[in-house]
């Protein structure tokens, strides 16, 4: 998936959460589906109903569970609320910004591939001692160089 895919095509909690379960990310592991509540409370009930006073203690403590949305989000003390429209911007502005961080879409990668292409450095290669010695023009021809001489006094067989 490119960033632009994830920008037009997660759209929904079920799309935002899919791709966070995807790809491992835990930014909406406080967000709950209304099934997913039900469980949690129904998990911690027998809990709810030794920490109570008594029953009507109880009976308040079931009421203030929010119902009749289709998501909620667990704040910090436990508590839950309505995940709105404006939360899902939040939460997906914060998977987005999670995602570019961890380099997981795929046009990323091709970016990454052309960066590396264009910033290839020579490999390091130590330098000869003898290549600090500067070179002398000779008079001599290229023809005289490869020739072997008759006298041995010149060529390129007599160094």
């Amino acid at each position: 998936m490119t960033r632009d895919e994830f920008i037009q095509n997660v759209t929904t909690w079920s799309e935002l959460r899919s791709f966070c379960d995807d790809y491992e990310c835990s930014v909406c592991s406080e967000v709950y589906s209304q099934d997913e509540l039900d469980d949690y409370f129904n998990e911690r009930l027998v809990d709810m109903a030794r920490d109570a006073s008594d029953w009507s203690d109880l009976l308040e403590s079931l009421e203030d569970i929010p119902t009749g949305a289709s998501y909620y989000i667990r704040d910090d003390d436990g508590d839950f609320s309505e995940a709105d429209e404006r939360d899902f911007d939040d939460f997906k502005d914060e998977v987005l910004e999670w995602a570019d961080d961890e380099v997981v879409f795929d046009d990323c990668y091709e970016d990454e591939e052309d960066y590396d292409d264009e910033e290839e450095s020579e490999p390091f290669v130590e330098e000869d001692p003898d290549d600090r010695y500067e070179v002398g023009n000779e008079e001599m021809s290229i023809a005289e160089l490869f020739t072997v001489p008759q006298n041995g006094s010149r060529g390129i067989y007599n160094v």
